[in-house]
This record gives C-alpha cells, structure tokens and sequence, in this order.
C-alpha cells in the first residue's frame, strides 16, 4: 500500500508541475501582449472619420478661393453698358450718360481702366455694367445765360459764375424790348435747362 500512495504522489506531482508550466507560460508570452498592441491600432484599410466642422470650413475656404479667383478675371465685354456719372460742385446737379462700351474698351480689366481714366472714381465693375463718376468744379450743360453787348443779344453757356462760353448771336433788335426787360439783358438772364432756353427765344425773336 505504501508504494501505491508514493505512485500516486509522484503522479499528483507531476501533473501539477505541468500544469503551473503551462499556465506561466500562457501569462508571459510576448505574442500574446503584441496581439493586443495590435488591436489598438487601426488598420491602414480603415477609414479615418474627420469631424464635420472640419469638412465645413474646409469647404468654405476652398469656395472663397475660387471666388477670388473668378473676381480677378472680371473684364468688359462687349455687351457692358457703360455709364458715365458727373458731379457738378457748382450748382449740385448730376448728369448720367449711358452707352455701350467703345470697342477701344473691351477687355479691359479694372485696373486697365483706372489706369485710362485716371482721376475717375469705379464705382461699379461687372460684366454688366461699369459705373465711372467724377466730381467736376463748375455748372453742368444745362446752365445758360442771355446778355446783351453793344446792342447784340448772345447765348452763352455758364460754366462758373465768371466763365462763360459763347454758343449763339441772336437775331434780336432790343430796342422793341420793353425798359424792363433791356436791363435784365444788360445784367444778363440766366436760364436752366434747353426747354427754358427754347421758351425764352421763341418768346423774344418770334
């Protein structure tokens, strides 16, 4: 009985030896810590998700750009209407003349035409239409003066109060004008506008 129970120990003893061998062997092994590594990172094949703030902003930097880009080859076209502003300072007055562009201009690109129009104020630049203004230090076209000189009667157009341009001699005897209106002649009769002036002609020469 005595050699059975030594059988029996030895036995236990080895099973248990081969049992821990394996157990430490299991908790310790280098492949099984690399796997795990591994796990944590992502695989090249794996898609990286940007936030969505992200992708906005960069969108809209990217359609800035090209907005930009786009702006910087604005040039006159053949179908630009062109409008040519005045500012008289004298009397107040504004004039506004469009037309279509003049050929000379086309292709022109804003720097090309403040460099042409120098002292000129680009208030608008698109393909459709261009805004070009200026102040001017005088009357605008529709100030006339009729005065009489050594018995003549002359249409000018009054530029400034002591500028004046010669446009016509009327055909006027004043001496079958009334008193009144041979002194207002002498200190000279200012009209505005072409219809004022129609009107007073055809009310003195008929």
């Amino acid at each position: 009985m005595s050699k059975v129970y030594e059988y029996l120990f030895i036995m236990i003893a080895l099973i248990s030896g081969v049992s821990i061998g394996l157990y430490t062997g299991i908790s310790y092994n280098p492949k099984a810590n690399i796997s795990l590594e591994v796990q944590d990172v992502p695989s090249a094949d794996k898609e990286v998700v940007r936030p969505v703030q992200d992708i906005v902003i960069s969108k809209v930097q990217d359609e800035k750009d090209v907005v930009e880009v786009v702006m910087s080859e604005v040039k006159i076209t053949p179908y630009t209407q062109l409008v040519i502003k005045k500012n008289y300072k004298k009397c107040g007055h504004d004039s506004l003349d469009a037309m279509t562009v003049p050929i000379e201009l086309i292709n022109f690109s804003k720097d090309d035409l403040q460099e042409k129009y120098e002292g000129w104020e680009i208030e608008m630049f698109s393909e459709e239409q261009v805004i070009l203004s200026r102040n001017i230090d005088s009357n605008c076209d529709e100030h006339y003066m009729i005065k009489e000189e050594d018995g003549k009667v002359f249409v000018y157009k009054e530029l400034t109060e002591n500028k004046l341009n010669l446009l016509e001699r009327l055909d006027l005897n004043i001496e079958l004008l009334a008193e009144e209106d041979r002194e207002s002649l002498k200190s000279g009769v200012k009209l505005y506008g072409s219809e004022d002036l129609a009107n007073w002609k055809e009310n003195y020469t008929s």
